[in-house]
């Protein structure tokens, strides 16, 4: 009890430090690395009573942050890629949960007609909404195709120190989207239109696509970027492509799991799914999406959406990232 105690202590304080705890030397795998991320200590154990608000980080704590790449501002612009633009208010929770309802029919592609993808509101604090058949067989095809050729090796960097992370952070490989492509195009209104009519100053980032083969994972990280004092990615989709594998789910740990079993279906509900790890764990569900916020109202971080790409086991994963850029977002106090 003495050492377990000592151990969560342990984790702790390197979280507090904002430092990611020192990985043994013997250690190799995927699931190694991504268990020994520290995580504060309540969020270990999310209140099954309440169900209700993310649990809070303790005043002091800082959790490794990690950004893809470099930020879309810095990086992607540099590439000469143009921004696709859309229109974001600042609202509560409620007026953004019926903005995002209001209209779930999917536009023309690929010429299959007009179809729709269902819509499911999967926690309000922080907002994470699941959509069913976002993308389409055709289209998950083609992305998949076009892909093969754009592969790289995944980067990361520290928002800390703004360092390239090893591979004790991320195994996988990426490749960036042509946003002229007409069925990326497609994919990208069809997310622009789902976020509703927002500002000026917020746009769709070139859409990426990320494979995980065997012992291939994405370490605990937020989308958003503590350390910018303007400019941050304000929502993101996670949407899988390839899904023929054991492990590789999307890990939220700090989310209390849903008492409504009816989830079970993309979500981990039995201990040997769960796998020992805290809070959601989504399925790799093909066509599917996951949608998050990852701003509070005020324009502060939420530590709810905290969340890792768990190891790959066997198979191979396929996901595709969307995000979208506000500009005109600036860090509260600055």
């Amino acid at each position: 009890m003495q050492v377990k105690f000592f151990l969560s202590f342990f984790l702790a304080t390197f979280a507090a430090a904002g430092v990611v705890a020192p990985i043994p030397d013997g250690c190799t795998t995927g699931e190694d690395l991504v268990r020994r991320v520290p995580v504060p200590l309540d969020a270990r154990n999310p209140s099954p009573v309440t169900g209700g608000p993310v649990p809070q980080i303790p005043v002091g704590v800082r959790l490794p942050v990690f950004r893809v790449h470099k930020t879309y501002a810095m990086g992607m612009l540099g590439r000469g890629i143009k921004k696709e633009r859309m229109d974001v208010s600042s609202s509560s929770i409620g007026t953004i949960v019926r903005r995002y309802i209001g209209d779930i029919r999917r536009k023309p592609n690929q010429g299959n007609g007009d179809f729709e993808y269902k819509v499911q509101i999967f926690s309000r604090d922080p907002l994470i909404i699941y959509i069913r058949n976002f993308v389409s067989s055709e289209e998950i095809d083609y992305l998949l195709q076009v892909s093969e050729e754009k592969y790289e090796p995944s980067k990361v960097y520290s928002s800390f120190d703004g360092n390239l992370i090893d591979d004790k952070m991320r195994v996988s490989d990426s490749a960036w989207m042509d946003p002229k492509d007409p069925v990326v195009r497609s994919i990208t209104q069809r997310a622009r239109e789902f976020q509703g009519w927002r500002n000026k100053n917020t746009t769709v980032e070139p859409l990426l696509v990320q494979r995980y083969q065997v012992d291939g994972f994405y370490n605990y990280h937020f989308d958003w970027d503590e350390s910018r004092a303007d400019g941050n990615r304000v929502t993101t989709f996670m949407s899988y492509l390839v899904g023929n594998c054991t492990g590789g789910g999307t890990n939220f740990p700090f989310l209390p799991q849903p008492s409504d079993g009816r989830w079970c279906d993309v979500i981990e509900c039995d201990e040997e799914g769960r796998d020992g790890y805290q809070g959601i764990i989504f399925k790799p569900v093909v066509g599917s999406a996951i949608f998050w916020e990852n701003f509070h109202p005020n324009g502060t971080g939420h530590t709810g959406v905290y969340h890792a790409g768990l190891p790959v086991k066997s198979g191979m994963k396929v996901g595709l990232n969307i995000w979208s850029w506000d500009s005109a977002w600036i860090k509260p106090g600055s």
